[in-house]
């Protein structure tokens, strides 16, 4: 890699060219971090999930330096081509998180079943009920992202 310093000529971009750059450095520098945060984070499985520790045990030693070299690249590009920090809200990332789990949640019923098998009332009467209840949940921690006061869970309806 190129050592950083400055450069003979600058290279202009257009705005358009510039936030697509920054994005796609950003999504790389995302990934990398999330590997590296894997490498050494405990599994965590979930109720229909099992989260596998099958990376090989040395890999934070491997990782480590090309994370960083890749960084420095990034930086490197950054500078050189005057790519803005931009700023990521938690909140508006935890909206539309819960809104596309709402989503899904509403896709699990047994009306959108319909296209694998048969739906009887029996499946209707067991499945929906408890999607409900996984909807009503998913609305009040919506709710409570939208909330200024304390982050207690309040109960809502869905829509």
């Amino acid at each position: 890699m190129r050592e950083s310093g400055p450069h003979p000529r600058p290279i202009a971009l257009t705005e358009p060219q510039r936030r697509h750059l920054a994005v796609l450095l950003d999504r790389i520098e995302a990934a990398l971090s999330e590997v590296t945060r894997l490498a050494v984070a405990p599994p965590r499985d979930r109720v229909l999930m099992a989260d596998l520790a099958d990376l090989p045990p040395d890999l934070p030693a491997l990782v480590s330096p090309e994370a960083e070299r890749v960084r420095r690249a990034i930086r490197d590009i950054a500078e050189r081509f005057h790519l803005e920090r931009q700023a990521q809200s938690r909140r508006r990332r935890s909206q539309a998180l819960v809104g596309t789990a709402i989503v899904q949640a509403e896709d699990a019923r047994s009306r959108a079943l319909h296209g694998y098998g048969p739906v009887g009332p029996a499946l209707v009467q067991a499945l929906d009920p408890l999607v409900e209840e996984i909807v009503h949940a998913l609305v009040a921690v919506a709710v409570a992202i939208e909330s200024d006061a304390d982050p207690g869970l309040a109960r809502a309806e869905p829509r």
